[in-house]
């Protein structure tokens, strides 16, 4: 009887533990669950990290960035979008200083649009000639100082995603050092100069989320002219189309495409013309590996969502440079290809880190930066 007395005091306080235990965890995930939501809710936040950044075009860099983000109706439109404005600088191994504050800013009921970016660079380019077939052995590099300032902005039309507004740019290159007698010496606008444009812009814009889009359009049309009436140093112009589609095709996957275009005209100097490269664009080519008059670039990438807050992606593009839509070649296609991870820094407002690698034909590059390519 003793024995059956001390196995049942024995199972019950091992049941009671176990209950214990069970209520602790309850507790534990409905006090994470409330956080998490007073998080969503609130209509502000304010966060400062510093920062660690490769690309190709700057090699290593450190700095720090503040992000403000904010809804501007203070919380009582739950539908509007998350507003954002940074404040970042860093210092590269390679003798840069890059200061940079770009923002976006929905209002009234996300009828009213603005953003943009505020610059100042100290940087250097490696620069390889015009065309979308220059060779490699061109490589040289030119220093510039410049402050640089993007505004745009759009009003939604009635009953629907169509936006139209203006956009205005202004940057002054001042070219510092070059190598004597190269290619960017002999090249149109090494003089430097302001370049200051204005011109309208239409957005449609359809996505679920501004961060990390998983269903949706966002299409970006505008073009630019610089006259000297404006202050520019050049008489030219300037646009592009940027087209994004986001397709949710299963619960944790997105498959992004994406369709850059950029063209211009007239007296364009060299560092206003269309590129191919960079940590948006054809991933694995330096910015400006290949420049000219006009670019057209095709972006697939599919999006895949680990448990925690880690992601993984996998990328390919193509695009070539050419002077006129009947200089586009077969042949003269460029692609790169590649994958990355994704670490979730803001899992309300779902901002990721990357780490991308790209490569190509005689290219390779790795990215570590903050925000989706497209």
């Amino acid at each position: 009887m003793r024995v059956f007395l001390f196995i049942f005091f024995l199972l019950s306080a091992s049941l009671a533990h176990t209950q214990k235990d069970s209520l602790a965890k309850a507790q534990k995930d409905s006090l994470k669950q409330i956080k998490k939501e007073k998080k969503a809710a609130r209509w502000w936040s304010l966060t400062g990290y510093p920062a660690a950044f490769f690309t190709p075009e700057t090699n290593w860099g450190f700095g720090g960035f503040a992000s403000y983000n904010f809804k501007m109706s203070k919380g009582r439109d739950t539908l509007e979008n998350d507003s954002q404005i940074q404040l970042g600088g860093a210092y590269t191994l390679v003798n840069q200083v890059l200061l940079w504050a770009p923002f976006k800013v929905f209002w009234e009921e996300n009828k009213n649009y603005a953003f943009g970016e505020v610059g100042y660079f100290k940087y250097f380019f490696y620069y390889y000639g015009i065309g979308n077939n220059t060779p490699l052995d061109n490589e040289e590099i030119y220093h510039v100082q410049l402050p640089r300032i993007r505004l745009h902005y759009t009003r939604k039309l009635k009953g629907g995603n169509l936006s139209l507004g203006a956009n205005y740019w202004f940057e002054h290159y001042n070219i510092t050092e070059t190598k004597s007698g190269g290619l960017a010496e002999k090249s149109f606008g090494i003089e430097g100069g302001v370049t200051s444009g204005l011109g309208p812009l239409l957005v449609y814009d359809s996505r679920d989320h501004v961060f990390y889009p998983e269903k949706g359009w966002y299409v970006e049309a505008k073009v630019l002219g610089f006259p000297s009436w404006l202050g520019s140093a050049y008489d030219f112009y300037k646009g592009s189309v940027d087209a994004s589609y986001y397709w949710r095709i299963h619960k944790k996957g997105v498959l992004a495409n994406h369709l850059n275009w950029q063209y211009a005209g007239g007296d364009v100097p060299f560092n206003m013309m269309s590129l191919i490269g960079g940590t948006k664009r054809m991933r694995g080519y330096y910015e400006g590996r290949f420049r000219q008059n006009n670019a057209i670039i095709l972006q697939t990438e599919y999006r895949l969502q680990l448990p925690w807050r880690l992601g993984l992606v996998a990328f390919a593009d193509i695009g070539q440079t050419y002077e006129k839509t009947a200089y586009l070649q077969i042949c003269d296609w460029r692609w790169t290809a590649g994958g990355g991870l994704r670490f979730m820094l803001d899992p309300v407002r779902k901002i990721n880190i990357r780490l991308d690698y790209g490569f190509g034909r005689e290219t390779s590059g790795f990215y570590l930066t903050i925000g989706e390519a497209f």
